[in-house]
């Protein structure tokens, strides 16, 4: 009797767990989407800059494993749109 409400009380928590684990992914979805205002173009536009942000590092780290010398510039008043 000892062990089935043993398992009982793990399984209650794991689906606990999951419960609250859904409950904060669908917090920070909507977070997302009130940052921009719900605007499916201004995140997908977002998402592409982030994309395109992470090619860039992973080309960066392939040049460094090949020995090549690369150069970050970071964003500043020379290297964004005007």
């Amino acid at each position: 009797m000892g062990k089935a409400k043993a398992s009982d009380k793990r399984a209650q928590r794991f689906a606990h767990l999951m419960r609250q684990r859904e409950q904060e992914k669908q917090q920070r979805f909507d977070e997302v989407v009130a940052e921009f205002g719900g605007d499916r173009h201004a995140m997908v536009a977002e998402i592409l800059r982030y994309r395109r942000s992470l090619a860039q590092i992973a080309q960066a780290i392939d040049w460094t494993k090949l020995g090549a010398q690369f150069a970050m510039i970071l964003p500043g008043p020379h290297g964004g749109p005007k």
